[in-house]
């Protein structure tokens, strides 16, 4: 991400080990969240602190790749708890997928669910310098669009004898 090495698998802090020798650099107190998550059917990404006030003035980058091609990312926005405003223009989170042309920002409960239109999705948790929260949780879970396919299929097949 920024040439830094990350401890990992982690999906809330990641904790930058800057000269990579597996240890976490305590003298520069830097902690850093977000990270790179590949080949995971489905896991939990919260805002540092979660459920206490998030940190002002972060910017957090997660990327979720899923393990097969044809796979989709559901998100299901668990609980969010930002500084609102209209068009989130403070605090907030923002969803892309590689097939969007534009991200698309949230920074309250009024979305619940989100469906990728790929096997990846880029998440964005920006905070500006006043009015910290709770902050969020975000489960995510991938599915595999062939078994979408083959379901709706046969609810088809049900439904009309040819």
């Amino acid at each position: 991400m920024n040439g830094n090495c990350f401890k990992s698998p982690s999906i809330y802090w990641t904790t930058i080990d800057k000269d990579c020798d597996g240890k976490k650099d305590l003298a520069s107190n830097t902690t850093v969240c977000g990270g790179v998550i590949e080949n995971r059917k489905q896991g939990i990404i919260e805002s540092p602190n979660y459920p206490i006030r998030y940190p002002s003035d972060i910017t957090c980058e997660w990327f979720i790749q899923s393990v097969h091609k044809n796979d989709v990312v559901n998100i299901n926005f668990v609980d969010v708890q930002l500084e609102t405003s209209p068009y989130c223009l403070f605090d907030y989170i923002e969803v892309k997928t590689v097939k969007d042309n534009s991200p698309h920002r949230y920074c309250d409960n009024t979305v619940q669910q989100i469906t990728s239109k790929s096997n990846s999705v880029y998440i964005r948790f920006v905070s500006d310098t006043s009015h910290q929260r709770a902050g969020f949780r975000i489960a995510y879970a991938s599915k595999t669009i062939k078994h979408l396919v083959l379901s709706l299929e046969s609810q088809f097949e049900k439904n009309y004898d040819y």
